[in-house]
């Protein structure tokens, strides 16, 4: 049998358990809107959506749902930047034409 304090304790972690829940769930939230709002803005054209960066080569970090600008100017083989989310500093990207591929 449970004494009042065991059970309390037991209650205690359910509800911090629950608060985790749904902090997991707004998050989980916010990454759908976040990456729909994305999505769209990529194919408004200009940009592309990347949505999982490993070890980015800034900050060695992983991120999420980047858009990476098209440059005006192609310098060197990079062809679109976007901003390191940890330090702002330029992650440059090269997208390659398929099309060339086809000779």
């Amino acid at each position: 049998m449970l004494n009042d304090i065991t059970l309390n304790n037991k209650i205690d972690d359910l509800l911090a358990m629950s608060d985790q829940i749904e902090s997991l769930e707004y998050l989980k939230h916010r990454y759908e809107e976040e990456l729909d709002s994305a999505k769209k803005l990529a194919s408004a054209g200009n940009c592309i959506l990347i949505e999982n960066l490993t070890n980015c080569a800034r900050c060695q970090n992983d991120h999420h749902i980047l858009l990476f600008n098209k440059l005006t100017f192609s310098h060197n083989k990079f062809t679109h930047w976007a901003n390191c989310p940890n330090n702002n500093e330029p992650i440059m990207l090269t997208i390659e034409s398929d099309e060339d591929d086809q000779d």
